[in-house]
């Protein structure tokens, strides 16, 4: 899997493009790469996607976007995408292991 982040955000399994829906799930997935291989909370993730001003069900779209990206992701490289929330003090955050094949 390859993705591109200059230009409009693709996902890119072989020569073919990946479908990733709408604006926000391209925007979590470019989040989450430009943070590769680091703990992102889900208030930079807010901050990143939503700006200043996320809207009241913010926590809900972005478990949406999130699970629809591990589930359309996961399926085509053969294995669940690892994207995990966990509790670190209290505060879920995500973490990309497999973004790391960034090209």
């Amino acid at each position: 899997m390859k993705y591109q982040v200059l230009g409009p955000v693709a996902a890119i399994l072989g020569d073919r493009p990946v479908p990733l829906g709408g604006p926000k799930p391209r925007a979590v997935l470019a989040a989450l790469l430009s943070q590769a291989n680091q703990f992102v909370s889900e208030q930079r993730l807010y901050s990143l996607v939503w700006g200043d001003r996320p809207p009241a069900t913010v926590r809900g779209r972005l478990q949406i976007c999130v699970s629809g990206l591990r589930k359309l992701l996961g399926r085509r490289c053969g294995a669940p995408l690892a994207v995990l929330f966990t509790r670190h003090r209290q505060t879920p955050i995500v973490r990309g292991s497999r973004l790391r094949r960034v090209r």
